[in-house]
């Protein structure tokens, strides 16, 4: 699991995003974790959505205080729920290298 508290986790993982070999690595989610896809994408977001579904991670419509990640086109744009509930952000490119 995430070793980073609240804000510290987003914007850790934001560039991460960026450097591959940092806290990204270290971030990890749990089957069943509900994750966000929001923004304009390369990919569609039911192609995001389909691919947490094979991880075992549960697309999730909004974002909300059981979130884990919100897989964002941009993100540097924080959302004041998003800095509330201490949810990560990451790239969609980024949620792929995790996936691996």
């Amino acid at each position: 699991m995430l070793g980073l508290p609240g804000d510290a986790a987003g914007e850790a993982l934001t560039s991460a995003s960026r450097e591959p070999s940092s806290a990204l690595s270290r971030f990890r989610l749990a089957p069943g974790d509900p994750v966000v896809f929001t923004g304009e994408m390369d990919e569609s977001r039911e192609v995001g959505e389909a691919r947490a579904r094979r991880a075992d991670y549960v697309p999730h419509s909004n974002v909300t205080k059981k979130v884990r990640l919100l897989a964002a086109a941009n993100p540097d744009t924080l959302s004041g729920k998003t800095r509330a509930y201490g949810i990560s952000i990451v790239t969609p490119e980024a949620f792929g290298r995790m996936l691996g």
